[in-house]
């Protein structure tokens, strides 16, 4: 699921780029309807279809070649968590909610700021010594 989030800027980024450049082109601008029973017509875009399927096969490859591609992985998750799911949330929660500094919720938030921030770096060194670990043994495509 979480690398599902990652994919979509860029699969945005690499859409809108394509639109701009090529706004005439009938693969980027048709839609195709595919009748599904009992659900009805579901609206397919050709160049969509296409260049997300060519992702998702260059991404599996980079996995083959890359024994340890899911210790790189677990590093990005462990970086991007605590900032994007923990720390902007609970930041704004408390200054739209106006809580007063050093009260009993104010410390309860960075109280559970600080413990899922020392829970990403112990899972960013997890996934480091395991990047490490697997860079001894490695050797492409075996």
């Amino acid at each position: 699921m979480h690398k599902q989030v990652f994919a979509q800027p860029v699969f945005l980024l690499v859409e809108s780029w394509c639109a701009g450049r090529w706004p005439e082109s009938r693969i980027m601008a048709k839609e195709y309807g595919v009748k599904i029973p009992s659900v009805g017509t579901y609206k397919v875009n050709a160049f969509r279809l296409i260049w997300r399927t060519v992702y998702v096969i260059l991404t599996a490859v980079i996995a083959m070649i890359l024994p340890f591609f899911n210790s790189i992985v677990g590093l990005l998750g462990s970086i991007s968590f605590w900032p994007l799911a923990v720390y902007f949330p609970t930041h704004m929660y408390l200054v739209q909610a106006k809580v007063p500094k050093f009260s009993t919720v104010w410390i309860g938030v960075k109280m559970l700021n600080g413990f899922c921030l020392i829970v990403s770096l112990v899972a960013a060194v997890g996934s480091i010594e395991g990047i490490v670990s697997d860079l001894k043994t490695y050797k492409p495509f075996e």
